[in-house]
């Protein structure tokens, strides 16, 4: 079961991401990009604090781990994300912007579907 402290987390980390995606949306400047895709980051990290200080004695749990593949490939999208980012921040030609930010909402929205289903296990469990 996620716990209230995790679900929290996983909320915040949930409203960072639809910042983001709306950041996209509006196709904001470099900067502003980076300093919302750092607030993303500083959010995942302490989420995956927290769940490794809570999940230390709950690692037989079918649940937690599905959490931790969850969270595996939310890692790597995070990390890809990031580069993205960084692609986006540096595209010249309208084309490579455009092609930049559509790879960065898929992003994205995979991310929030992937905290969408962590956020539902507790209704399974």
């Amino acid at each position: 079961m996620v716990l209230d402290a995790q679900r929290r987390s996983y909320f915040n980390f949930q409203r960072d991401l639809l910042q983001l995606q709306d950041i996209l949306q509006k196709r904001v400047s470099g900067t502003v990009l980076q300093s919302a895709f750092q607030d993303l980051q500083q959010s995942w990290q302490s989420l995956l604090e927290m769940d490794v200080s809570q999940n230390e004695g709950q690692l037989a749990q079918g649940l937690t781990a599905n959490v931790q593949t969850y969270q595996t490939e939310m890692s790597r999208l995070m990390r890809l994300l990031g580069m993205d980012i960084l692609f986006l921040k540096a595209a010249r030609q309208s084309a490579t912007t455009q092609q930049r930010l559509q790879q960065a909402s898929d992003r994205v929205a995979q991310l929030l579907q992937y905290c969408e289903g962590i956020l539902g296990m507790e209704n399974e469990a």
